[in-house]
């Protein structure tokens, strides 16, 4: 029977949500759930910056864990019949394939997602051309987003970027001042995309997730906790 923690709480390492437990067990444990979830147990007496610094010795695996979550969500989303999210609500996917088509599209009808396919196409082409539709609505409304996070903030990207990301909803280059944004957040409800958005400008503040970094989170999106909390629990959960 697993060991009830000593104590838990759930904190950001370089955009990667973890659940960090102390509990009365031997060794470290890293654990990428079904649903995506990652959780990290140490020992009661191991320190946690040493339980951080044990988790970035195992990035590489907990990213490719994650790649592979989501790449199997996608997957058993794009069925005919099935459903997918977009900005939060549940649509029906419709596949219509069109003799002499050659370029699929997607189009919003209602509570449908219509996908207008040629006749060869493949569970490949169709989750790119669903990949390319997110990142299509993530453009559209990512500007205004981020005008208004900029202005609240006080701080501007250089530029912002829109990326297919299996690992992270976000990154910030405080070098450049870059902002890249996942395309896979049109599928949550707009308030997740407001919460990415000030979380990498507060970067541009705070390089780190310390104290300082959580305090400007506060300030400047104070419901961001609740965002976040639906981003860990993933699109099974709406």
């Amino acid at each position: 029977m697993p060991r009830a923690p000593i104590d838990e709480h759930t904190t950001d390492i370089d955009g990667i949500e973890v659940t960090m437990r102390r509990s009365r067990v031997r060794n470290m444990t890293l654990r990428v759930s079904r649903d995506g979830r990652v959780t990290l147990t140490r020992p009661a007496r191991t320190p946690e910056a040493e339980a951080v610094a044990f988790f970035e010795s195992k990035r590489a695996w907990v990213e490719a864990k994650l790649a592979r979550v989501r790449a199997e969500q996608a997957a058993g989303a794009l069925e005919d019949g099935g459903s997918c999210h977009l900005w939060g609500e549940r649509k029906r996917l419709f596949f219509l394939e069109e003799p002499g088509r050659k370029r699929g599209s997607v189009e919003v009808q209602g509570s449908y997602l219509v996908f207008h396919l040629p006749p060869d196409s493949t569970p490949e082409s169709r989750e790119r051309l669903f990949r390319a539709f997110l990142a299509r609505e993530l453009k559209a409304v990512l500007p205004s987003v981020a005008a208004r996070a900029e202005e609240r903030v006080g701080r501007c990207a250089a530029e912002w970027r829109i990326r297919s990301m299996r690992s992270r909803w976000g990154s910030c280059n405080t070098a450049t001042g870059v902002i890249a944004i996942a395309s896979s957040l049109a599928q949550y409800p707009p308030e997740c995309l407001e919460e990415v958005v000030v979380h990498e400008l507060c970067h541009l503040f705070e390089t780190g997730h310390n104290q300082r970094f959580y305090a400007l989170m506060d300030r400047f999106c104070p419901r961001w906790r609740e965002a976040r909390a639906i981003l860990k629990r993933g699109l099974a959960a709406l």
